[in-house]
């Protein structure tokens, strides 16, 4: 069973400023991020596994101690790598991905793509083209793959002015759970959504809104009964900041 950080293991990582920590199923290892480089730590030497290698975003399979998936800095798709320093690129033709997360069994990894939409061109009889104007915000899409196969099996887009923020998977592997943002158009206003979008008939269903919730990457417990979450009943009341939440699986109230 993995077993928790200790403070003192804490205190040896040789950089100050750590982000996007991972521990590895086994409770082994940690994989995490120093100025855009990936570092893995042995937990009971206190010392890297080997040297540092560019990239973001380092998430364990859940199936396989030694794997972890990242993110390059300008390469499509997601990357795995064993402690060996092999890789293996996945979802070549995914660009500008910003959040990776492993189902509960590491059979799937679903992706946050961020895309611009691009202006469409029209030619009249005199060759004139004309270009409509992009909308005022990019596109997102959430992208499941295959991992053995390197398959999309999964793929849905935003509405229009919604961006993806992050997802939890639930247990099942039959849904998921998205947090949102909506800007308005003059950007002054920021509204926050909750759902769980089925992964067979791509239906959404709401959890929380249309109210005004900042919120944090949710995360379900292994049992797929409760949800935790950052979350604020407050619309942007400074210095008031997000609380830790926990919702029942079929509920919408935070508690």
């Amino acid at each position: 069973m993995p077993r928790p950080i200790t403070v003192d293991e804490v205190a040896s990582f040789p950089h100050a400023g750590v982000d996007e920590c991972a521990l590895s199923a086994d409770g082994l290892r940690i994989a995490y991020t120093h100025q855009g480089d990936i570092y893995i730590t042995d937990l009971d030497t206190s010392t890297n596994i080997s040297e540092s290698f560019q990239g973001r975003s380092p998430k364990w399979s859940p199936s396989q101690p030694d794997v972890f998936a990242f993110l390059k800095a300008e390469s499509s798709g997601v990357w795995l790598r064993h402690i060996n320093r092999t890789e293996r690129q996945l979802g070549r033709n995914t660009q500008d991905v910003s959040f990776v997360q492993w189902s509960f069994d590491g059979q799937f990894i679903a992706l946050i793509v961020n895309r611009e939409e691009e202006p469409l061109d029209e030619t009249n009889d005199k060759d004139i083209v004309i270009v409509r104007p992009p909308p005022l915000t990019s596109v997102s899409e959430i992208v499941i793959i295959h991992v053995d196969m390197d398959e999309v099996i999964f793929l849905t887009e935003s509405n229009v002015g919604e961006s993806y923020e992050g997802l939890a998977w639930h247990p099942d592997g039959n849904w998921l759970t998205v947090f949102s943002s909506i800007e308005s158009q003059d950007k002054s206003d920021t509204d926050w959504h909750l759902f769980d979008i089925d992964l067979k008939s791509g239906n959404r269903k709401n959890r929380i809104g249309p109210g005004k919730n900042e919120m944090t990457l949710p995360s379900w417990s292994p049992c797929g009964n409760f949800l935790a979450l950052g979350y604020s009943p407050y619309n942007y009341i400074h210095p008031v900041r997000n609380l830790c939440a926990i919702m029942e699986r079929d509920s919408n109230i935070c508690t």
